[in-house]
């Protein structure tokens, strides 16, 4: 196999792997929100707070260890870029989902499209800053 051929073999294995990971968190998610809301009697609101955290903290994990393969001892500066990763992607697919719902875009269109939007930024995010490697390559 050609060195091209491995790269996208890899970019590929990574992609999936990085929606495999994404719908994870959306199982933990769901499962730690309604498990405290129908089984603790929480309020919606601080259930989906600690719900979403544990989501987050799931993809980070996951991405670090499964994703991305990292080999670099994990740190709070990694957890901090990984977060902010993440803001900015809720904050560019929320702006987004407000522009395309002004334009009348049907809203499961909207949604999905900004879905995609935040994935492709978390996954660049994630691979060229957060879990980059110490010699400035991209980990493998």
């Amino acid at each position: 196999m050609n060195e091209a051929a491995k790269i996208w073999r890899n970019r590929a294995g990574q992609w999936m792997r990085f929606g495999m990971v994404g719908m994870l968190n959306t199982v933990v998610d769901f499962l730690v929100f309604f498990v405290l809301v129908r089984g603790a009697h929480w309020g919606a609101a601080p259930a989906q707070a600690v719900s979403y955290t544990c989501g987050v903290c799931n993809s980070y994990l996951w991405n670090r260890s499964f994703t991305f393969r990292s080999r670099v001892r994990p740190g709070a500066a990694e957890f901090a870029k990984f977060l902010l990763v993440n803001g900015v992607s809720c904050g560019i697919s929320s702006l987004a989902l407000l522009i395309l719902e002004k334009r009348s875009w049907s809203l499961p269109l909207a949604k999905a499209v900004v879905t995609l939007l935040a994935m492709g930024i978390n996954f660049a995010g994630s691979k060229r800053w957060v879990f980059r490697s110490d010699k400035g390559g991209v980990r493998r």
